[in-house]
C-alpha cells in the first residue's frame, strides 16, 4: 500500500481478494489502528498474492496503486482506450491508459458485478516489452549469417520474390494471437495469391475446428459449472481469468464440480471433486444423470450401460439435475464427449489456450495441406512464420521469413524479418472463448517502422500483382457465426491434442514475460520458502 493514511478502509480490496479466492488482504487491528494487510502483515511475495492488482481496480481512492505511477503524471492526464488483453485463452477486457503515446497502466474492464471482469500479472504488466530491447523496429535480412537492416521496401521485394519462387510450396504458419483482420489477409494471401494450401496455425496444436468452435454460454446466469479434463489457475496463470471467473461464481452461490484425472487447483473449492480417467468419470457421470430420471436416446443411454456411479457421482448428477443453468468448460481434447451433457440441458464450451483461437479457424486458417507440425519440422521449401511461434530452431528451409514484433531466438535465424505492431498496436477484433465478438483498439503506435500484420500481407500482395480487399462488417459478422450442432458422440479423447498448456503459454508470450517486471516476479515465485 502506497500509504495507509489514504485508506478509508471500505473494504473492497479484501471482498475482491475473497471472490477470487486467493484471500491475501484482510483487516488487521481494531479501532483507529485498523488497517488493511496480508495475513500476519507479510511481503506481498510471501503471502500468496498473484500480483494481479485487482485490488488497484477497486481502491477508489488510491491508496494502493503501481509502485512507479508517481513518475507517470496524474488520472486526469491519461487518454483510456477499451480493448482485450490477447496474451492468453481468457481473452480479458482492459482500458488502457496513455499518456505521451506510451502506455503508463492497464486496468481490467467490465461492469463492476460481471464475473468475468478481471486480468492477470501478465495483462497488466506486460506492456513492458513495448520498449523492451528485443523489439523489432526494422525490417531485416541475413548477409553473411549476420542481420542487417534494410528498408520496407526491399524487404517487401525479397518477400514477394520469394514466395513467388516457392508457390504452392510455401508453407505459412501462425499464432492465434492475431486479429480476425490479420487471419482473413493470411487467408488470402497464403491461398488466392501465393496459391498454397500449406497454411496452419497453433491452434492444430491442441485443438481442431470441431472441438474449438462450439456453441457460447451465458456465464453471468449460470449456477453450475462443470470443468472437464483442465485445470486454470490464478497462481500458475494458466487462464487466470477462466479460474477467477470460476471461483468468484462458486462464492456467490453456483456450484462446481471437477473431473481431473488427478487433484486440480479448482478441486480445492469444488462442491463435488471427482478424480479418475476423465473420460470413464464422464460416462458414470452421464448415467447418473439418466438414473436421476433426466431422459436420454438410446445411443447414450447405450454408451454409458457399463459405468459404474460412485458416491460422489451421484451427488454430482443431483446437483446437475436441480442446476437451471449448467455451463461446461472442457479441454478441447475431451469436447466432443463432454458435449453430449449438453443432450439434457446447459452450455458446453471448449476453452482453447490462446484469444482468438475461434476467430482464426471462422477465418479459415485452417490446412488442406502441411500441418503445422510438417511445416515446422521442414515440409515446405519456404515457410512463413507469423508471431511468436513455440519453434525453437529453424527448420531446414530454403527461405524462412519471420514476422514477429520482437527479435526472439527463431527471429535471430530467419533469412528475412519483418518487424509487425503488437496487440496494443493496432486494431482489429477477435472472437473469444465463450463466442463474443470482441475489439482491439489501438492505445499508441508502433514503434520505428513497423507495421501492422494486415499492412504487411497486403504490402506483398501488391508486389505480387494482386490486392488484398479488407473484410467488411458484414462478411467478418458472417464469417464469425458458427452453428454448434448438438448431437451424440462417443466417448473417447481425442489424440495427438496433448500439449502442457503452461509450456505452451510461456513460449508464446516469451517476449513478454523476458521484461523487467515479470522477470521479478517469476523469481520471487520460485525462490525458496
Amino acid at each position: 500500500m502506497r500509504d495507509p493514511d489514504y485508506c478509508i478502509l471500505c473494504g473492497r480490496c479484501v471482498r475482491i481478494c475473497r471472490q477470487q479466492d486467493t484471500n491475501v488482504l484482510d483487516f488487521m487491528g481494531r479501532g483507529v489502528g485498523s488497517k488493511v494487510t496480508t495475513a500476519m502483515d507479510k511481503p506481498l511475495q510471501e503471502s500468496g498474492c498473484t500480483f494481479c492488482g485487482s485490488c488497484l481496480d477497486v481502491c477508489p481512492v488510491n491508496a494502493i496503486v503501481e509502485a512507479d505511477r508517481s513518475r507517470k503524471g496524474r488520472e486526469w492526464e491519461y487518454d483510456k482506450v477499451a480493448s482485450v488483453c490477447l496474451l492468453c485463452g481468457s481473452s480479458c477486457d482492459i482500458l488502457v491508459s496513455t499518456k505521451d503515446d506510451m502506455i503508463v497502466k492497464i486496468n481490467s474492464l467490465g461492469e463492476d458485478n460481471s464475473a468475468d471482469r478481471f486480468i492477470c500479472a501478465y495483462g497488466r504488466f506486460g506492456y513492458d516489452c513495448l520498449i523492451d530491447h528485443n523489439r523489432v523496429t526494422t525490417p531485416m535480412k541475413k548477409v553473411d549469417g549476420k542481420l542487417v537492416e534494410i528498408s520496407w521496401d526491399e524487404a517487401i521485394d525479397i518477400a514477394a520474390k520469394e514466395l513467388k519462387k516457392a508457390g504452392d510450396k510455401a508453407g505459412f504458419v501462425s499464432t492465434a494471437a492475431i486479429t480476425n483482420e490479420d487471419a482473413y489477409a493470411l487467408k488470402r494471401l497464403a491461398t488466392d495469391i501465393v496459391k498454397t494450401k500449406n497454411v496452419d496455425t497453433t491452434v492444430s496444436l491442441y485443438g481442431d475446428k470441431d472441438s474449438i468452435l462450439c456453441s457460447g454460454a451465458d456465464v453471468d446466469s449460470a449456477d453450475m459449472f462443470i470443468v472437464v479434463d483442465f485445470d486454470p489457475s490464478q497462481w500458475k496463470r494458466i487462464l487466470p481469468g477462466v479460474d477467477a471467473l470460476i471461483r468468484k461464481k462458486v462464492n456467490g452461490g453456483a456450484k462446481l464440480v471437477t473431473i481431473n484425472s488427478s487433484e486440480s487447483g479448482l478441486g480445492s473449492v469444488a462442491t463435488v471433486e471427482l478424480i479418475g480417467d476423465p473420460v470413464q468419470t464422464l460416462k458414470a457421470f452421464v448415467k447418473g444423470i439418466i438414473e436421476k430420471g433426466l431422459s436420454a436416446t438410446a445411443d447414450l443411454s447405450g454408451a454409458v450401460a457399463d459405468a459404474t456411479i460412485t458416491e460422489n457421482i451421484e451427488k454430482a448428477a443431483t446437483l446437475f439435475v436441480a442446476a437451471k443453468n449448467p455451463v461446461v468448460f472442457t479441454s478441447p481434447a475431451m469436447y466432443s464427449a463432454a458435449l453430449n451433457i449438453a443432450l439434457f440441458k446447459g452450455s458446453v464450451v471448449s476453452v482453447p489456450f490462446e484469444s482468438n483461437a475461434k476467430g482464426v479457424l471462422l477465418m479459415g486458417l485452417t490446412t488442406e495441406g502441411k500441418t503445422y507440425k510438417e511445416m515446422a519440422e521442414g515440409a515446405t521449401s519456404l515457410l512463413y512464420v507469423v508471431g511468436n511461434v513455440p519453434i525453437k530452431s529453424a527448420p531446414k528451409v530454403d527461405f524462412l521469413i519471420v514476422q514477429n514484433s520482437h527479435l526472439t531466438e527463431l527471429a535471430k535465424q530467419a533469412d528475412l524479418v519483418l518487424p509487425s505492431a503488437t496487440f496494443w498496436e493496432d486494431d482489429g477484433s477477435i472472437v473469444d472463448y465463450l463466442g463474443n465478438l470482441k475489439f482491439i483498439c489501438q492505445a499508441v503506435e508502433p514503434p520505428g517502422e513497423a507495421k501492422t500484420n494486415t499492412e504487411i500481407f497486403a504490402a506483398i500482395a501488391k508486389a505480387m500483382g494482386a490486392e488484398i480487399a479488407e473484410v467488411s462488417d458484414e462478411e467478418l459478422d458472417k464469417l464469425t457465426r458458427y452453428e454448434c450442432k448438438i448431437c451424440f458422440n462417443p466417448f473417447v479423447r481425442k489424440e495427438g491434442l496433448d500439449v502442457k498448456i503452461d509450456e505452451m503459454i510461456e513460449m508464446l508470450n516469451a517476449p513478454v514475460l523476458s521484461t523487467t517486471r515479470l522477470v521479478w516476479l517469476k523469481g520471487v515465485e520460485q525462490a525458496p520458502v
